[in-house]
C-alpha cells in the first residue's frame, strides 16, 4: 500500500491509523531520507493530517512537488490531482460519479492556501479529504438504488 494521493485520501482513516504499518513509495522514502526524517513524522489529528508541524510541511511539499501535485512556486496542480483522484474514486463510484466528486471537491478546495508550500499541501489534502468524503456520500445517497 502506498501513499498515492487518492488512495491515501480515501483510505487513510482506516489504513494508516498505525503509522508504523505504513508502506511508503519510492518518492516518499526519498523525501524522508532527503530531510533525515522517519515516517513517524506523519501524524494525524481527528483523522486529518496534523497542521502546523514543520517536518510534515516539508515532507508533504517535497512529495507533492516530486509527484507533480504542487509546482515549484507552491501552487497546487489541480489538473494532476484530478488525474490521480478520478481512477481511485471510480473503484467506488461510476465514471460520472467519480468525475462529479472530484470536480466538486476541487472546486471547493482550490482557494485554500497556507503559510508556506507544505502548509498549503497539507491544508489542500485535508480539504480534499473532507470534500471527497462529503461528495461520495452525497452521490451515493442520491443514487442509492444503484449502489445497493
Amino acid at each position: 500500500m502506498s501513499l498515492s494521493f487518492a488512495t491515501f485520501l480515501l483510505a487513510s482513516v482506516y489504513l494508516f491509523s498505525n503509522v508504523k504499518c505504513m508502506t511508503l513509495d519510492a518518492v516518499e522514502t526519498k523525501c524522508l531520507k532527503e530531510f533525515g526524517y522517519t515516517k513517524d513524522i506523519i501524524t494525524y489529528e481527528n483523522d486529518r493530517l496534523t497542521k502546523g508541524v514543520t517536518e510534515m510541511n516539508t515532507f508533504f511539499s517535497c512529495v507533492w512537488k516530486k509527484k507533480g501535485l504542487q509546482r515549484q512556486d507552491g501552487s497546487i496542480n489541480y489538473e494532476k490531482l484530478y488525474e490521480m483522484m478520478v481512477p481511485e474514486i471510480k473503484i467506488t463510484l461510476s465514471d460520472f460519479g467519480s468525475n462529479y466528486v472530484v470536480i466538486q471537491s476541487i472546486n471547493e478546495c482550490e482557494n485554500v492556501n497556507g503559510n508556506d508550500h507544505g502548509d498549503t499541501a497539507i491544508k489542500v489534502y485535508n480539504c480534499l479529504f473532507d470534500k471527497t468524503s462529503k461528495y461520495v456520500d452525497e452521490f451515493k445517497s442520491k443514487y442509492e438504488e444503484y449502489y445497493e
